[in-house]
């Protein structure tokens, strides 16, 4: 007896795959936030050599509060001030679907409920370039170089 995929499965495999032909890297949201659950990391490997040390984490909160970035982002590692600026523009783009944002060794991520269609996601790869080529201008010159 063979199994036939859902429609959600099939929907899920094709927005991974389109992600992944794009060279970003897809896995199920691990860790112990609650708020993460049920979300998957689609992470854009670093272009630029210098960025490869970054590592902070903003998850989205569904209260508003004075110390979170943008009111409902919350910074879930230590805070990287040089980009806090940046970031509070930045993430104000982002659709409700996700969920949080980090950077670490596999790259610059979003946390995406995976609810969006196809132009969504291309939305978020969009995002993911341009705010990693911003991140590279925005430090030091000498310690980000080109991968």
């Amino acid at each position: 007896m063979m199994f036939r995929p859902s429609g959600g499965q099939r929907k899920l495999a094709t927005l991974r795959a389109r992600a992944n032909s794009e060279g970003l890297r897809v896995r199920l949201a691990s860790g112990h936030d609650p708020s993460l659950k049920g979300t998957a990391l689609y992470a854009m490997p670093w272009r630029h050599k210098g960025l490869r040390s970054q590592r902070w984490a903003l998850v989205r909160k569904d209260y508003a509060h004075d110390i979170h970035v943008n009111d409902f982002w919350s910074w879930e590692s230590e805070a990287a001030p040089e980009l806090a600026d940046m970031l509070n523009e930045q993430i104000k783009a982002l659709p409700n679907t996700v969920m949080g944002v980090s950077a670490g060794p596999e790259g610059l991520g979003v946390h995406w409920s995976e609810r969006g269609s196809m132009a969504e996601l291309e939305f978020l790869m969009a995002w993911l370039s341009s705010f990693q080529n911003a991140m590279a201008a925005k430090l030091p010159s000498e310690s980000v170089a080109s991968a």
